[in-house]
Formats: C-alpha cells, sequence, structure tokens
C-alpha cells in the first residue's frame, strides 16, 4: 500500500479503495529520517524492486514516468538513498550474473529502469510493442505519419533519459556517491562482452539499456564538453584513467604511445600521486 500511496500522489494511478490515500507531502522524508537504522532497509526494498519489475518490460509508449518519478523522489531523501545503495540487490556481482543480470529486477533494482527503450529486446520483448504500435503495415503508411511516430518516439526517448538523469544525479550526491560512481563503473566493466564482434546478447546488457546508459552520461559530461571552456581543465582530471579502479582501459587500444610509453606514463602518475598523498597534499 505505501507504493500504492506513491505512486497516487505523483498522479500515475486512481486509487482502487478508500483505504489508498496519497502520500502526504514529507511524510516519507520524515519517515526515512526517523527509522533510517530501523528497519528503513526492509520497507524500502519491496518497493523500489517493484519499480524495477514495473518498468523491465515497459517501452516509452506505456507507463514508465511514475514509477520513474517515484524512484527519482526516493533517491533524493538522503537517509533513504544511503539505505538503497546498501541493499543487496543495489550492485550484483556481474562476473557470476553477467552483464545481462544487471536488467533482472531481482538482481539489481536500479538497472531495469535503463531498459526502457524504443530499441527492440529479443530477450523481454516491451510492451506495448514500438514495432507494432508505430511500424506495423508499412507498406500501405503514409511517409509523414512514420514522421510523425519516428518523432514521438525520440521525445519520449528523451523524457525516459530526463528521468534517468535525475536518478543518477541524485545518487551523485554526497551521501551515495562514491557507491553511484561504483555502479556506473561496475555496469562497464561487465559488460565487456558488448566490446565484441560478435556479441552474445544473453551475457550482455541490451542495446537500449546502454543507449540509455550512453545518453545519461553525456549528459553528466555537458558542463565540460567544450575545452575551450576556461572550467575545462578545472574539472578534468587526466589522470584518472590511470589510477581509477573501477574501469579498466588496459586492453583499449592506444593511439599517441606504445604500450612500453603507456606503462611508464601510469608509473609517473602512480609516483606522482604516492608521493602528494604522503606529503599531505
Amino acid at each position: 500500500e505505501l507504493l500504492q500511496s506513491l505512486e497516487v500522489a505523483a498522479g500515475g494511478l486512481q486509487p482502487a479503495s478508500k483505504s489508498v490515500v496519497p502520500m502526504p507531502p514529507g511524510f516519507m522524508e520524515d519517515f526515512a529520517a526517523r527509522h533510517e537504522a530501523d528497519g528503513l532497509d526492509e520497507v524500502a526494498e519491496p518497493i523500489v524492486k517493484e519499480i524495477a519489475r514495473m518498468v523491465r518490460s515497459a517501452s516509452p509508449l506505456g507507463e514508465y514516468h511514475t514509477p520513474l518519478s517515484i524512484l527519482a523522489h526516493l533517491v533524493q531523501i538522503e537517509p533513504m538513498s544511503r539505505v538503497l545503495v546498501s541493499l543487496k540487490s543495489w550492485l550484483p556481482n556481474l562476473a557470476e550474473v553477467t552483464g545481462r543480470g544487471i536488467e533482472l529486477p531481482g538482481s539489481s533494482w536500479l538497472g531495469p529502469c535503463f531498459c526502457v527503450s524504443s530499441v527492440p529486446d529479443d530477450l523481454v520483448p516491451s510492451q506495448p510493442s514500438v514495432i507494432q504500435s508505430c511500424f506495423s503495415n508499412l507498406e500501405s503508411r503514409r511517409q509523414a505519419e512514420l514522421a510523425q511516430s519516428m518523432s514521438a518516439l525520440r521525445i519520449a526517448g528523451r523524457a525516459v533519459q530526463g528521468d534517468l538523469f535525475a536518478i543518477i544525479k541524485a545518487l551523485l550526491g554526497k551521501a551515495t556517491r562514491p557507491q553511484a560512481i561504483k555502479w556506473l563503473a561496475a555496469v562497464i566493466e561487465g559488460n565487456g562482452e558488448r566490446g565484441k564482434m560478435v556479441v552474445d546478447m544473453q551475457r550482455a546488457a541490451s542495446h537500449g539499456f546502454f543507449v540509455n546508459l550512453n545518453a545519461v552520461l553525456l549528459k553528466l559530461c555537458n558542463p565540460f564538453m567544450d575545452p575551450s571552456n576556461p572550467n575545462f581543465w578545472s574539472r578534468v582530471d587526466p589522470r584518472y584513467i590511470a589510477c581509477n579502479g573501477g574501469v579498466s582501459f588496459a586492453a583499449d587500444t592506444k593511439l599517441g604511445m606504445t604500450a612500453e610509453e603507456d606503462r611508464a606514463w601510469r608509473d609517473r602518475i602512480a609516483s606522482s600521486m604516492q608521493t602528494s598523498s604522503s606529503s599531505g597534499g
């Protein structure tokens, strides 16, 4: 009933009975603050798992906005967000469950949210079907009608990505920033299968998942996408690829240096950072 109350408050559900009332403003914030260390995880996990189940097979033509809006609201509440990223269902071990595992509602409460896409997934068809709704009977449809369908899908896709960006942006706040960065890195690293010439889609997250993830990551990069911006170099640390522990670049082809030069550069960076750390800089 708690989730139903949140849905009614978000405007996505008409109460089926008088016992379901809209969540009062501020109730969840107060509840989370009072019970963070007193069973909040037992209340929160069923809610986010149900949200994951609701959106996993939803297309941009279906009902996805209300569940994602509820999740965005929950992760903006610091005590709630701290509890959510501590759940076992926050980040599965993708080495064990493969990259596709991030999309399973039972494995991750956040991953399925990235599956709302107009890109077809043969393993888990979305509903309503984008192909059936927008591209059936192509021979008999006018070009203008198809163009309108394409435009509607682009708008819906941007709306989905906007909701996802709001969720990730909130999770990158002070309370949960390390866990959010770890989640993003683990999803990328755990989907190395997608870098192969022939991808086994049973072992990799779907195309739609990564279309959405890429869009969110690019939007996060907007503040420093322009090197001519005077703030660019104050926001970008080129040493990151040498010292981050989340994503490995070892197998990437180097265009500007040999493997030996790359190793020497990484050694210099590591030595410099160690010296800086020991001197308190």
